[in-house]
Formats: C-alpha cells, structure tokens, sequence
C-alpha cells in the first residue's frame, strides 16, 4: 500500500505570488485559468510521486506553451516532484546528486555532491559536507 500524503499545490500558490503586482484584469484571468483547471489548495499523490517520480500537473503543460518571457527563465519541466529529474541533473541549482533511499544504510534526500563537490567551499568542518 501506498502512502498518499497531502501537500499544497505549490505550482498554484507560485502563480497567485507571482501575481501579486498584476493589474486587476491579469489576476482576475489567473483566476479564472486556476478554476478552469481544477486548482485547489491541496493536492494527494503518493510519496513516490511527490518525492521522485513526478506527476503530471495541467499547470505545467500551460507553462510549456508560454513563452519564456513569461516563466521568469524558469526551466521547461514535464512533470512536478520535489526531487523528480534531480539526480545527477544539471539545472538552476548545478549539479546535485541526492539519494532515493533504496540502497540499505541510505537517507531518502541526503545530497551526496553539490556541482561535482563532496564538501562545500562556504563551510568548515562537518557543515561543510
């Protein structure tokens, strides 16, 4: 059986933030696109879905067909999962190489290297690892 956790639809909440600074008219039609999409505050998916698998998610594919003036450079995604296409991936956050957790003795999210490094030039000691 699989955990189905709920966690807040981030994507939307990223959008009403975003918009915050919109005249009327613009807000107004986010508004109306979340509703039209079905956006609630909450969604539920399993843990794998939400960790490192991915899910589909209507926002995103609306995101994909924007121009790119208009996602703030964000990068193109096809899928929504807080470590999804993550591991050794090279994105807005470099290189990161985290662990799923399957092999025995592993942490679920324990980041192994950060661009390439296995300690980071910004600490010292154990904070730096």
């Amino acid at each position: 059986m699989a955990l189905s956790p709920n966690s807040l639809a981030y994507r939307k909440w990223s959008a009403i933030f975003r918009s915050r600074h919109w005249g009327y008219l613009q807000q107004k039609g986010l508004s109306m696109g979340l509703a039209m999409f079905g956006q609630g505050v909450s969604v539920t998916k399993t843990a794998g879905q939400m960790l490192f698998e991915g899910y589909e998610d209507p926002l995103l594919d609306l995101a994909k067909s924007l121009p790119a003036s208009t996602t703030g450079g964000a990068p193109p995604v096809d899928k929504f999962g807080w470590f999804y296409g993550r591991n050794n991936s090279i994105d807005t956050d470099g290189y990161v190489e985290v662990t799923s957790g399957a092999d025995s003795g592993t942490i679920p999210g324990q980041i192994l290297r950060w661009n390439q490094q296995e300690y980071l030039p910004f600490y010292e000691g154990k904070c730096s690892k």
